[in-house]
């Protein structure tokens, strides 16, 4: 453990809790507590000089950091099409509505003190800022696509958004994982390399997740559909 980065009888600091866990950097940041170049200060000191209550902050870094379940494929099979379409409305198209703010605001903290020494940012920054667009596009079209087939399926006349744009979305990750050789952090990266990154990386598998669900929503539909047709 680094010893200027550690707190009064062993507090962990700002710095230290951010890199074991990097979504705790979006509450510290509501706070507007430096979790980066000044955050090796112990966590209960920092709140105190920002009049947060340590205990609020304590309660709010437990709810930011609760596991994102993986998705079950065994179980997806077994839920209803009305099931499986509020999922990802409630959970997934959720989490980009939350998420997508803080990622961009956190590249952007990233790039701000680091364009000189890491060059990949010019590349790296226009993509990001592309991929939020066409996740903006996706989210404001996305749950109304989805109540719209669910309640009035026409088999073969419909997708879902996310998987309209697969292709692009798909590119566009590629291209980002390219410029920063799969985001690829040195040991002794700084905390906002460290917390843009790995946000990246979870919304790409969130993105991967969110293909799947679409498709197997599509399926289901289909099939619903087409027992409907016959049955007539």
């Amino acid at each position: 453990m680094n010893k200027e980065e550690t707190g009064n009888n062993g507090e962990k600091t700002v710095s230290e809790t951010v890199r074991e866990n990097y979504r705790t950097a979006a509450v510290f940041k509501r706070y507007s507590i430096n979790y980066c170049c000044g955050g090796k200060w112990p966590v209960s000191m920092l709140c105190e000089n920002a009049g947060v209550s340590i205990h609020e902050l304590r309660r709010e870094l437990i709810l930011e950091t609760t596991p994102i379940q993986p998705v079950v494929y065994r179980q997806v099979l077994q839920w209803s099409v009305s099931f499986l379409s509020t999922f990802i409305k409630e959970v997934y198209y959720s989490y980009f509505e939350k998420q997508l703010p803080h990622i961009l605001s956190e590249i952007e903290n990233f790039a701000d003190g680091h364009r000189k020494k890491f060059p990949f940012l010019r590349e790296l920054e226009p993509l990001v800022h592309e991929f939020g667009r066409s996740i903006k596009e996706c989210l404001e079209f996305g749950k109304r696509d989805i109540d719209n087939t669910v309640q009035l399926p026409k088999i073969g006349h419909y997708s879902f958004i996310f998987l309209k744009n697969k292709e692009c979305l798909l590119v566009l990750f590629s291209e980002m994982r390219w410029v920063t050789e799969n985001f690829t952090m040195a040991e002794t990266a700084c905390t906002s390399h460290r917390v843009a990154f790995n946000l990246l990386k979870e919304m790409e598998a969130m993105l991967k997740d969110v293909f799947f669900l679409e498709e197997k929503l599509l399926e289901r539909v289909n099939a619903d559909s087409a027992v409907s047709s016959l049955a007539v």
